[in-house]
């Protein structure tokens, strides 16, 4: 069984709301239907017996090693966690896919935000049959990480001014292209990386 994970994301919750900041790899997802069914008009609906005998959806969310299925809308409504669930254990399973982290709530050093909080959860996502070994590392890799950028923030800002940074870089790229806006971030963002 692999123990490297099959994603690493970078969600914050705040005053403004939620946020994929980050996710590697970040491959732009393909469309799951077959080239040959794609439909030309938009506005139209699929015939309801092709939906019935066609092929069902897949059931594995993960593709030769990386996460799939999951848009970036999707992973944010799911990690980025209430408050009540900070400083402990999150985990949760979705099909054959395991995330695992420590949900780290923040006190920003700068008032970008109303409330001057910001939760940061670095999530990584398993194969859901990993062994409790495994999920007990990345538990406490995510709750490390947490304790870091809690103490940067508190000391220089540091995860306001990442967090900013990558927040532009969505407003700027992402509607066009989401691949070319997290390669951006991890060129820009020494967090991304």
């Amino acid at each position: 069984m692999e123990v490297n994970p099959l994603s690493v994301i970078l969600v914050k919750s705040d005053s403004k709301g939620d946020r994929l900041l980050f996710r590697y790899p970040f491959q732009v997802q393909e469309s799951t239907e077959p080239s040959g069914t794609r439909r030309k008009n938009p506005y139209t609906l699929p015939v309801v017996e092709d939906l019935l005998q066609g092929s069902s959806l897949p059931s594995s969310n993960i593709s030769k090693g990386n996460l799939t299925g999951f848009t970036d809308e999707v992973l944010s409504s799911l990690l980025a966690v209430k408050s009540e669930l900070c400083n402990r254990k999150f985990e949760l399973k979705v099909n054959d896919v395991r995330f695992v982290s420590h949900p780290t709530l923040l006190q920003l050093r700068t008032k970008q935000d109303d409330s001057g909080i910001m939760l940061v959860n670095v999530v990584f996502a398993l194969q859901a049959l990993a062994s409790h070994s495994v999920v007990k590392c990345y538990h406490d890799l995510s709750k490390r990480m947490g304790i870091v950028l809690k103490y940067e923030e508190k000391r220089c800002g540091y995860v306001s001014e990442q967090t900013q940074l990558m927040t532009s870089v969505h407003d700027d790229f992402y509607s066009n292209n989401p691949g070319a806006a997290f390669q951006t971030i991890l060129e820009k963002c020494s967090l991304a990386e």
